[in-house]
């Protein structure tokens, strides 16, 4: 999967966002049929079952909370069901990306669908609200996703990595999760490479100068009512410097073979050329 594939599915995103949305199932069902998890020729593990039938009931649970959040104009203007959408798709071309650069003969397919599934519930009932303390909005997803995938039957270690997977997409804890993933070799059965790959995954939309803009808008204004200096920090060529150099960082085979650091590299050295004009 190349980057121009990624473009074209984000903007058909967006075209269904503004147009009719088709729902989070919808886009989960596209994501597993281009990584070929939609095939019957290889057969699975239990494991990888469960994992996937919770994906799919969780992105139904997604969904509907999020869109009972929207008819009572209480979803996000950036945590919302598109930014679910954006990171599985993102996701999917990562996981696409690092089969291709990876000298491993295949990835695991249960990890990938693990992958996914951190995805589907990483921001389950975000709001708009800004931490308060370390990993406060992503303990609360992972609580309420808990009684739902409670019913697939996921094994405890599954529960526990999917947690920990989560609760580390708190951006202040990103640099620190590439740091101890680059002190070993590549593997997606690394957790500590599976938590890049969600870290990734999570910001790779917004680090896009295609997309980076709107959804940096986006974000504005979902914290303009209680955090104003934020909202306008994050706008500004300053706020997109931080979060390129800080939180959109890029470590994974994949990444690299999706050309993202060069893209990040190059948004650096403009902005840091605009910075020293003013």
């Amino acid at each position: 999967m190349l980057i121009d594939e990624l473009k074209t599915a984000l903007d058909g995103l967006r075209s269904q966002w503004t147009g009719q949305w088709l729902g989070l199932p919808y886009v989960l069902s596209d994501c597993l049929a281009r990584l070929q998890h939609d095939s019957n020729q290889h057969p699975k593990r239990e494991r990888y079952h469960k994992l996937r039938r919770a994906a799919g009931g969780l992105a139904l649970e997604v969904e509907a909370v999020h869109a009972l959040m929207a008819h009572n104009g209480l979803e996000a203007a950036y945590h919302n069901r598109l930014h679910f959408a954006d990171t599985l798709w993102c996701m999917t071309a990562l996981l696409l990306a690092c089969r291709q650069a990876s000298v491993e003969p295949r990835l695991q397919d249960e990890q990938e669908m693990l992958a996914i599934l951190v995805m589907v519930g990483h921001d389950f009932h975000h709001d708009g609200r800004v931490n308060q303390h370390l990993m406060e909005m992503e303990n609360r997803s992972v609580t309420l996703a808990a009684p739902v995938l409670d019913q697939f039957g996921i094994a405890e270690d599954d529960l526990e990595c999917m947690k920990r997977l989560v609760q580390h997409t708190d951006p202040t804890t990103v640099a620190e999760n590439h740091s101890v993933a680059l002190q070993r070799p590549f593997s997606i059965g690394d957790q500590a490479w599976l938590q890049v790959l969600a870290n990734e995954a999570d910001v790779l939309a917004s680090s896009l100068p295609d997309y980076g803009e709107s959804l940096g808008e986006a974000l504005s204004r979902e914290w303009a009512a209680k955090h104003a200096d934020m909202a306008r920090s994050v706008i500004s060529p300053a706020g997109r410097l931080y979060f390129l150099e800080k939180v959109a960082i890029f470590s994974t085979p994949g990444s690299r073979r999706l050309g993202l650091q060069q893209l990040r590299e190059m948004q650096i050295a403009a902005l840091k050329q605009t910075l020293n004009k003013v």
